[in-house]
């Protein structure tokens, strides 16, 4: 489950930082099917909005990756949400999890 997490929330992370004139704020929710990843940051911009701008990771790479990816703006900035399901061993236990 970890790099399923780290992959989303690194590449949002890195978009907050990279584009974002002020502060960001990650959180990190483990719920019991999945795990739900919200970066705020200052940036009013919505991914893909730029479209001559390289990259375009958050907008091509991160949906794949998730259940679902969510994008909504605030006074302050903006909000992108995304669900990671655990990935499953071929045995259909949760990697990272020991059967019993």
């Amino acid at each position: 489950m970890g790099e399923l997490v780290r992959s989303p929330a690194a590449e949002l992370v890195t978009g907050a930082h990279a584009r974002a004139p002020g502060p960001c704020l990650l959180t990190v929710e483990i719920r019991a099917e999945a795990v739900r990843v919200t970066v705020w940051d200052s940036s009013r911009t919505v991914p893909g909005s730029e479209p001559r701008r390289m990259g375009r990771h958050t907008l091509e790479l991160v949906p794949a990756a998730c259940r679902s990816f969510e994008v909504c703006r605030e006074p302050m900035g903006r909000r992108i949400t995304v669900t990671v399901a655990p990935a499953e061993n071929p045995d259909g236990d949760a990697v990272g999890r020991a059967s019993r």
